[in-house]
């Protein structure tokens, strides 16, 4: 479907929609693309739009500006959330972690390795929900899952840790936060 003006109502295809702008709801097999999606877009790989006011639901998601909340494997919003962190904890693993998407919604992938015992690395996925409670506090709800596996060992066996954490962050600067 190609609409090169205003849909309000429906589109419906089984590989891509297109139109300029959405009131409504965008539903294909694979693809939907606009630049204005006022409603929900929903796909099968991907759901691209300029600005979202709304939902979209598909494996990757992308906007530019997104005032509502994307719901996927991989959510990239040009002027939403985007977070690298390191950190550790009682697991003895350090990891880095890069979160994408919007506050309310953010997915969260990680890396890391034991540093009690450096032939054990984690590799994990996760979402979060950053809020913010004052000027230069953060709350953050994140629930994550990861995989640990031991370099030495060519059996991959199912070793995973599942996590719950809230958190409290204090923003020293724009880009830092503690």
């Amino acid at each position: 479907n190609l609409n090169e003006s205003y849909t309000k109502g429906m589109q419906i295809a089984g590989i891509f929609n297109q139109t300029k702008s959405l009131k409504g709801m965008e539903l294909a097999g694979l693809i939907n693309n606009s630049d204005t999606a006022n409603g929900f877009q929903l796909s099968g790989i991907l759901n691209k739009t300029k600005y979202l006011k709304g939902a979209q639901l598909s494996l990757i998601n992308i906007a530019d500006t997104c005032s509502g909340i994307p719901i996927g494997l991989f959510s990239y919003v040009k002027k939403g959330y985007h977070k690298f962190e390191i950190a550790t904890d009682e697991t003895k693993f350090a990891t880095l972690s890069f979160g994408s998407g919007v506050n309310k919604l953010h997915n969260i992938f990680i890396a890391g390795i034991n540093y009690m015992n450096p032939k054990l690395l984690t590799i994990g996925y996760g979402l979060g929900s950053s809020h913010s409670i004052h000027k230069k506090w953060n709350l953050n709800l994140n629930l994550s899952t990861q995989q640990i596996q031991q370099t030495t060992n060519e059996d991959l066996s199912l070793n995973i840790i599942n996590k719950l954490s809230v958190s409290i962050e204090y923003k020293l600067s724009r880009n830092l936060l503690i």
